[in-house]
């Protein structure tokens, strides 16, 4: 009996040894698979995993919740007659009457897909109206053409489908003539904040302007009886006028002074007003509201800067995407 308790004593020994072993066996490969992947990768592995994520990254799908649209409904701003039209062929008339073909073609592709982008955004807006967008500067400018200049077409076609969007929407793009040293974020003209309308640097050539007109004419084209005009200005190191004041009682936003005056007399809101005798003088600089896009900003960015398309809308349209949706 003794012996026999002793033979089972051992073998309980021998097993827990067995088991001790086996455990420590299991611990050990698991340290080393642990350290092989914490191992640091070879130059060569580090570059083609870098090249690896990068084609995953470019073969990413993003779906967007955008229709593709093929047509657009144009109010004449003369006649009211409404046209529906090709996309496509809508766009050459209106980078042709936008900018026309002296601009450099990155600046005719920024054009051509800001413009694209202000119709869809437009069409969207406007599906249960019977228009999207009128033929004049109210929205964006169209006449018909017979005969489409071969660099427009190009810049059109190039860029076909192609819009911005913001948080997966087509933005409203607004873009405008030239600017002062900066162009306005939409939050200064519209009393708004939009995120991808800020306040950037402008690269146009600065467009110098100059309007007079008798305080009786002003007077009827605002409804006052005009003894007095002053301007309140932003609390910016830039002329930007946010309010003009008449007879130090009525106050009237810049935007609509320009609108009841005329967007062709008082060019932007960037100005300054005297008053001699009977005439009220208005010296200003820039051609526009000056949000968004500045034209002949981003004829300079191509010319002068070598700047693309795409560097041109991102620098004017900020936190936006470009995609292609046809």
């Amino acid at each position: 009996t003794k012996k026999r308790k002793w033979t089972l004593k051992i073998m309980k020994k021998l097993l827990m040894l067995t088991i001790l072993l086996t455990s420590c066996s299991m611990i050990n490969k698991n340290e080393i698979d642990i350290y092989e992947n914490r191992k640091p990768k070879s130059k060569k592995e580090h570059v083609q995993t870098k090249i690896e994520e990068k084609k995953e990254e470019e073969n990413k799908t993003f779906s967007y919740d955008i229709p593709k649209i093929e047509y657009i409904r144009v109010k004449d701003s003369s006649s009211n007659k409404i046209m529906v039209l090709d996309i496509e062929t809508y766009l050459y008339s209106v980078v042709t009457h936008e900018v026309g073909s002296s601009f450099p073609m990155q600046a005719l592709m920024a054009q051509a897909i800001a413009a694209r982008t202000y119709a869809y955004n437009n069409i969207l807006k406007n599906a249960k109206n019977n228009f999207d967008v009128y033929s004049s500067t109210t929205s964006q400018v169209y006449k018909k053409i017979t005969v489409v200049n071969d660099k427009i077409r190009k810049a059109v076609d190039d860029t076909k489908g192609m819009i911005m969007i913001h948080d997966g929407k087509p933005i409203n793009a607004l873009y405008h003539a030239s600017s002062g040293s900066r162009t306005l974020s939409a939050h200064q003209v519209f009393g708004s904040d939009i995120p991808y309308r800020i306040s950037v640097q402008e690269f146009s050539d600065y467009k110098l302007w100059s309007y007079k007109i008798k305080m009786s004419e002003l007077s009827k084209k605002l409804g006052y009886n005009i003894k007095d005009i002053k301007v309140e200005n932003e609390n910016t190191d830039e002329i930007i006028v946010k309010n003009v004041i008449i007879n130090d009682k009525y106050k009237i936003s810049a935007n609509k002074f320009r609108s009841k005056v005329g967007n062709t007399k008082i060019k932007s809101v960037n100005f300054v007003v005297t008053v001699t005798d009977d005439i009220v003088s208005f010296e200003g600089i820039g051609y526009g509201h000056g949000v968004g896009m500045s034209q002949h900003g981003a004829k300079n960015l191509a010319l002068h800067y070598g700047y693309t398309y795409d560097m041109i809308l991102k620098h004017y349209y900020t936190n936006i995407e470009i995609i292609k949706i046809y």
